[in-house]
């Protein structure tokens, strides 16, 4: 992957209850699900620093269970996260982020048009 853009469009409403703002990105994605054995190439549709949601939804993907997911930036920057999945849609699930990299934190901060942290 030479580049990677985002809309740093925020998704978020002041009705909404979410901690942190989403950003769009559209981003084809290799997500690895609990077990180690299946994973599937799927997209992610928004992100923030709690969380995201997938579009496509391969089978059995299930509430609590735990994926691992990550990309590549130019530099090559590798940013990776652990997650739970909280929802399961026709089109889709979103999770809640358990863990990820200094490089995935600095991508979405980015998207927020904040300056880089120091690693």
């Amino acid at each position: 992957m030479d580049r990677v853009e985002a809309n740093s469009q925020s998704l978020t409403s002041g009705a909404e209850r979410r901690q942190h703002a989403r950003h769009y990105l559209g981003l084809p994605i290799r997500v690895h699900f609990e077990g180690g054995r299946r994973s599937a190439d799927i997209e992610l549709a928004d992100v923030s620093h709690g969380g995201g949601r997938f579009v496509g939804t391969p089978s059995a993907v299930a509430v609590g269970q735990s994926v691992a997911f990550g990309f590549v930036l130019p530099g090559p920057v590798s940013c990776v996260a652990a997650a739970r999945v909280v929802r399961v849609d026709p089109g889709g699930f979103a999770v809640r982020l358990d863990r990820a990299n200094e490089a995935f934190a600095q991508f979405v901060e980015s998207l927020e048009g904040g300056a880089p942290r120091a690693a």
